[in-house]
């Protein structure tokens, strides 16, 4: 089961992410624009590492690809992560000040800033992901790789103090950093934009709306992944087989919102997904043409 969906999230991922990855290199260049073609490279990126967890969970979780996959597999999840959080919260603080100062931010954010924005935001999403490359080790465990989170407590460790230590870090930076300081600068900005909704400055679009959908959807699908990790710091033994069975589901949830932003870009994008069709349908009819004309 496991691996029918990480299956199917990665056929799913990667098809649409170039769907939409084409669909706005074709559209004109702006702020908006930008932010979907960054989450849409960033869900592109992480979805092509899939196939390291798919044959991982065929082969009965026994880790074949060695130290380093094993790391960069966990790092480039928790980018894509980061990256998604921090894309939607910056669309989130556009529309805000777009609410406050049309003018001044359509002059100050152009769309190189947007693309300048999106690389910060790689950047930024690289360094919090450090742990995964930090710490992700692989160990034999009953005859079998194991790749895992090396904390120096809890799985296959004698349980230390540094080790307790480390694994509370590196769990509320995450929690912190992905889910709770990007849920308040998005509800701030939202009650803000709310305020002001009804001010001529004011201008409801197609991509803030867009742009809603997929913040829902992102917490929707991280935040049970986050809950569960706090929950089992400090879980009593007889929760151990709950957590077993809710931790591959929160993540399979998690990993899920890789392919659902391209599916909600592309069936809500509406006159977006028009005008680039009419594009590439002008674009063919003049091809046909002009090879007409040739012969």
């Amino acid at each position: 089961m496991y691996a029918v969906l990480y299956s199917t999230v990665f056929l799913l991922g990667v098809s649409l992410n170039i769907l939409v990855i084409c669909m706005t290199c074709k559209m004109k260049k702006t702020t908006s624009t930008i932010w979907f073609l960054g989450l849409a490279v960033t869900d592109f990126i992480f979805c092509l590492f899939l196939p390291f967890a798919i044959i991982y969970a065929l082969y009965d979780f026994n880790w074949v690809f060695g130290l380093i996959m094993c790391k960069l597999n966990s790092y480039v999840m928790f980018i894509s992560m980061f990256s998604t959080a921090l894309i939607l919260t910056l669309l989130s603080i556009d529309r805000c000040f777009s609410a406050i100062a049309y003018s001044c931010v359509r002059k100050c954010c152009t769309a190189l800033t947007a693309t300048n924005m999106v690389w910060a935001t790689w950047f930024a999403s690289a360094i919090l992901s450090t742990p995964s490359l930090v710490l992700r080790d692989i160990a034999n465990k009953s005859g079998k790789t194991v790749c895992y989170d090396n904390y120096g407590y809890g799985f296959l460790n004698i349980n230390t103090v540094e080790g307790e230590i480390r694994v509370k870090t590196v769990i509320a930076t995450r929690f912190i950093f992905g889910i709770v300081l990007p849920l308040f600068i998005i509800c701030f900005g939202s009650c803000l934009v709310s305020f002001l909704k009804n001010s001529y400055r004011f201008k409801s679009s197609r991509p803030y709306r867009i742009v809603r959908v997929m913040i829902f959807l992102y917490f929707l699908c991280w935040a049970p992944y986050h809950v569960f990790m706090l929950m089992a710091l400090n879980a009593p033994a007889y929760m151990e087989k709950i957590f077993a069975y809710g931790l591959p589901i929160t993540t399979v949830l998690a990993v899920a919102n890789s392919c659902i932003n391209p599916i909600v870009y592309i069936f809500m994008g509406g006159d977006l997904k028009m005008s680039w069709m009419e594009d590439a349908f002008l674009t063919r009819m003049q091809h046909s043409r002009e090879e007409k004309s040739a012969e």
